[in-house]
Order: structure tokens, then C-alpha cells, then sequence
């Protein structure tokens, strides 16, 4: 999980196995997105009860991939550099700001 650190992932001992017909693990790795098949299934028990992890997998990465691309045109727009159109920059912030904004309300 993020932010974790070493001595946490050492202290993981136990190994579980589950079996799946194709169409269950289908399900669970579309379900996951850029998840791997463990951090799917600790945010699964974490979040029991919170929300479904089913909604949050897909929800997360798109939001990671909106915040790299906020974070390019941010540095863009504070280098000021001449050939690099502000306006157009400004734009496309304002489109990923409601692209967020959407993502929020699922």
C-alpha cells in the first residue's frame, strides 16, 4: 500500500490461495484495475463496510492519471517559456478539473 514501509511488508507471513474458475478471476482483474491481485483484495477488507473496492480501483487510477497530467501542465505554465501557449494550458486544466469534478460524483 502506499507509504508503506519495509518492515511492514516483512511482517506479512501469511500466504493465502484461492481458487477461481477463469470467469471469477476475469471479474476480479477487470474489478482491480492497475491493482495488483494483493492490494485488491487488503483494500477490499480495509474498506469493507466504507464503500466497495469495486467502485474505487478504477475511480483511483483514472484520478493518479488526471493528477500527472495537472502536474505536467503545472510545470509548463510555471516556466512561462515563449512558444508554449498559457492559454491553451489554462484550458486544459479547466478540462481536467471537471474531468475530476466527475469523477468525485461516482
Amino acid at each position: 500500500m502506499p507509504g508503506q514501509r519495509g518492515s511492514e511488508k516483512r511482517n506479512r507471513e501469511n500466504i493465502i490461495r484461492v481458487r477461481m474458475s477463469e470467469a471469477e478471476l476475469d471479474a476480479l482483474d477487470r474489478k482491480r484495475g492497475s491493482w495488483s491481485r494483493a492490494r485488491f483484495i487488503r483494500e477490499a477488507i480495509t474498506l469493507s463496510g466504507k464503500e466497495t473496492v469495486i467502485e474505487s480501483a478504477p475511480i483511483l487510477a483514472q484520478l493518479s492519471k488526471v493528477g500527472g497530467n495537472i502536474n505536467q501542465i503545472a510545470r509548463q505554465l510555471n516556466r512561462q517559456e515563449p512558444g508554449i501557449d498559457q492559454a491553451l494550458l489554462q484550458q486544459q486544466l479547466r478540462n481536467l478539473a471537471a474531468v475530476i469534478q466527475h469523477l468525485q460524483a461516482l
